[in-house]
């Protein structure tokens, strides 16, 4: 009786994680090849230029000196229709601080807030480039945020911002909780899977986006590589 129950909610899509049988998918993301050389920007903005007197640091591909990339999004693409995950209460939050949005790469929920905080002490106008979604534009004052939280699933939406105009940051947007940004040396974990059959995506802004499928059984799958190409000029 217990197994026709589980089969039922299953087939209604209302088995959650919590229910049943999980295990956690990692791997790794390098870089096929030699990367670009990496140089500091020149910042002449009288706000911001003291703060980085030999140049602001690229964000758009972080990558050490094994190639592995630091800030990819990795997320579960296909695989998880019909299941119900709850949308987290708590609020993602998005800084202006020191010139720069922090976290450059961040994922949320479909539907979960979103604060825009403002921490330097001037003026921001944060322009959400949303397609699947309503874009956003809000100006900032020193110390002043803005919530806002994106209806559809969307990979991604591009954060920049209208005065300065090297300041970017990326948001995925995706229906689950299934999904992780890459550390410093290219590794991941994607915590909770329920057993099945997935495919995962990952994403980097300057870097081809690469898919592959992996299973999830009775043990947690072997670790995933991937070798990302970098896009064409």
């Amino acid at each position: 009786m217990r197994a026709f129950t589980l089969a039922f909610l299953l087939m209604a899509g209302r088995v959650t994680a919590s229910q049943e049988t999980v295990r956690t998918v990692t791997g790794i993301v390098t870089l096929n090849g030699e990367g670009p050389k990496s140089k500091a920007m020149k910042i002449s903005c009288p706000q911001c230029a003291p703060l980085y007197p030999q140049g602001m640091a690229r964000e758009d591909l972080v990558v050490d000196h094994a190639g592995a990339i630091g800030g990819a999004f990795v997320y579960v693409k296909s695989g998880l229709e019909r299941r119900n995950h709850p949308v987290p209460e708590t609020s993602a939050l998005v800084e202006m601080k020191g010139c720069r949005y922090e976290p450059h790469v961040l994922g949320v929920r479909a539907g979960q807030k979103i604060r825009l905080l403002n921490r330097d002490p001037h003026n921001h106008c944060v322009h959400g480039l949303a397609f699947d979604n309503r874009e956003i534009n809000v100006a900032l004052t020193p110390g002043q945020e803005f919530e806002k939280s994106f209806e559809k699933p969307e990979v991604m939406i591009r954060l920049k911002d209208d005065v300065y105009p090297w300041m970017s940051a990326w948001i995925g947007v995706v229906d689950h909780p299934f999904f992780a940004v890459t550390g410093p040396d290219g590794k991941f974990a994607i915590k909770g899977l329920p057993a099945g059959k997935y495919t995962i995506e990952v994403w980097q802004d300057k870097c081809r986006p690469a898919t592959q499928q992996v299973e999830v059984g009775e043990k947690d799958p072997s670790p995933m590589e991937w070798r990302l190409e970098l896009k064409k000029d």
